[in-house]
């Protein structure tokens, strides 16, 4: 993870893959962009940028710290949860950072006072979930959405567990184990706003993975033992609108 050809190659490959490239780094940009963009020099500055920054290494390290999930509703789950969107947030950071340092070499006819730099949480997730596919997970708007109406209490469309429709019952019921799951849990502190949507995201894809271990026999789910529980429930997540 810390080689910065490798690093570059990753970004791109998981960034593209997934229709979520920091590459597309801009909420608002004021000023031309010259030749740069839109190619492999984006990539290749960002990851030798960011192997520069003991910022990074401090959170390459951190990352390693984080056991895999057990869905057992243990403190030490709670903790690593809380550790993961922390991650998440921190890496946005670092992109954030980088993709400005890569425009003030190749792009010099913005003006950076006036641009404002897209949150790359999406990206991030993807990339950190790839690392360590047993810790972290994956979202973007497809499985936020899902997400929100397999946990709701009213009726907003048709809900499906891979074909099989979700009763506005079984939607109570999975909202009260989701209420269950985390009673006893402590808050996940030291967050911005700009992870508020993955901490809640990443709230229902846990108690998601505690109901799938009990009940995912009854909705024609299976899991691998290839397969994570993380990269498990946003299969599922895709599949429920």
């Amino acid at each position: 993870m810390l080689n910065p050809e490798e690093l570059a190659d990753e970004i791109w490959l998981i960034g593209r893959s997934y229709a979520a490239s920091p590459e597309r780094r801009f909420y608002k940009r004021v000023g031309n962009l010259t030749p740069g963009r839109g190619t492999g020099d984006y990539f290749i500055h960002i990851g030798s940028y960011l192997t520069s920054l003991p910022n990074f290494q401090n959170l390459v390290s951190e990352i390693k710290t984080i056991a895999p999930l057990k869905f057992d509703c243990s403190a030490s789950d709670f903790f690593n949860l809380c550790l993961s969107v922390q991650c998440v947030e921190k890496m946005n950071e670092l992109i954030k950072v980088a993709s400005e340092d890569f425009d003030r070499k190749y792009n010099k006819g913005i003006n950076f006072s006036q641009t404002v730099y897209k949150n790359q949480v999406s990206f991030c997730s993807k990339f950190l979930h790839f690392q360590m596919p047993a810790n972290f997970f994956i979202i973007d708007s497809v499985t936020l959405e899902a997400g929100k109406q397999l946990f709701s209490t009213s009726c907003r469309g048709t809900v499906k567990l891979y074909g099989t429709p979700i009763t506005n019952g079984e939607r109570l019921l999975f909202f009260d184990a989701f209420s269950r799951t985390f009673a006893n849990a402590a808050n996940c502190a030291n967050t911005s706003s700009v992870v508020d949507d993955y901490k809640d995201h990443v709230k229902r894809s846990y108690a998601l993975g505690v109901i799938l271990k009990k009940i995912e026999k009854m909705y024609s789910i299976s899991k691998s033992s290839n397969v994570t529980y993380p990269r498990l429930i946003d299969i599922v997540f895709q599949n429920i609108l």
